[in-house]
């Protein structure tokens, strides 16, 4: 689903997750085009989250129509838990509980597959159905003197196999009916999160990220003897680390107060070739890197 706020374009919306910038976590989301139709994090993950459509705090950047800042709820520190459920979006898989109950430290996991691919991986054909699978964890670890760590990551891959043309020439009504296509995305992020109190007024969040993401596409084309030839091919990656911190201080029962920054370091690579008159030419090639930091300074009065 695509998310248009105030009419803007979906790639204006910004992404976080633990509070530093990701990728577009949906499944079959195309460079350039806006989200994918499925969401690559599992509801059994989402903790209290934050939708922002205007008037962002300063913290926030790169972003100019709205900000999606997930949080991961953590696991149960108490008892072992585990769910499944099977259903048309997906068949799921989660489990949680402590990794050290004096410590009060958990985990929780989560690994989904798209029940349709499942259902062809049994035997049973199901044209078109689309294939993916995606895995979300999140290790709590407090500390006594480090403060609170957390240690995060989700990922997912997916792939739309096109049907094969029939090899009949007199069935060909268009030059899209003698095509079969691949279409693929993925992406991926981890991190660590600590938030350290220095005392009851005042602490320090730090998160450090590594993040990428991809989409790929080949189209092939029957000829007349029934052979394929290559049509179209692109490739799309990206990639980036991320470093966010923040001191948090409350000033006093009416005034907050907040300074912290940002460091990107991001990456991208480019590829696309078509075949023109039999010649496969190249349309896009490029590879970049660039870094930025973003300071930011605000300021919570409450009258």
């Amino acid at each position: 689903k695509q998310i248009i706020i105030r009419g803007n374009s979906p790639n204006g919306l910004l992404w976080r997750m633990e509070g530093i910038e990701i990728p577009d976590p949906t499944h079959f989301a195309e460079e350039g085009n806006g989200a994918g139709f499925l969401s690559i994090l599992s509801s059994n993950m989402l903790s209290n989250s934050d939708f922002y459509t205007g008037a962002f705090p300063s913290e926030f950047n790169n972003a100019f129509s709205g900000i999606f800042d997930i949080k991961l709820r953590k696991g149960n520190s108490e008892k072992r838990e585990y769910s499944f459920q099977i259903g048309l979006l997906g068949t799921d898989l989660s489990l949680e509980g402590p990794l050290n109950k004096n410590h009060n430290a958990s985990y929780l996991v989560n690994y989904r597959y798209s029940t349709l691919a499942l259902i062809q991986d049994i035997g049973i054909s199901i044209e078109g159905a689309p294939k993916y699978q995606d895995l979300s964890f999140k290790l709590f670890l407090p500390t006594k003197k480090l403060g609170i760590f957390s240690i995060w990551g989700l990922g997912g891959l997916s792939a739309n196999q096109g049907t094969e043309p029939e090899k009949d020439s007199s069935l060909w009504v268009s030059q899209e009916s003698k095509r079969k296509s691949y279409f693929g995305t993925g992406m991926g992020a981890v991190g660590i999160t600590n938030l350290y109190r220095i005392n009851s007024k005042s602490y320090i969040r730090t998160v450090v990220s590594s993040s990428g993401n991809f989409s790929e596409e080949d189209v092939s084309e029957l000829l007349g003897n029934y052979h394929y030839r290559k049509f179209y091919e692109d490739n799309y990656k990206n990639y980036a680390f991320r470093i966010n911190s923040f001191y948090n201080v409350k000033v006093n029962s009416k005034l907050s107060s907040r300074f912290g920054f940002t460091y990107n370091k991001i990456g991208f690579h480019c590829f696309a070739r078509k075949n023109d008159d039999g010649i496969m030419s190249t349309q896009n090639k490029e590879t970049g890197q660039t870094s930025s930091i973003y300071i930011f300074n605000q300021n919570k009065y409450y009258l």
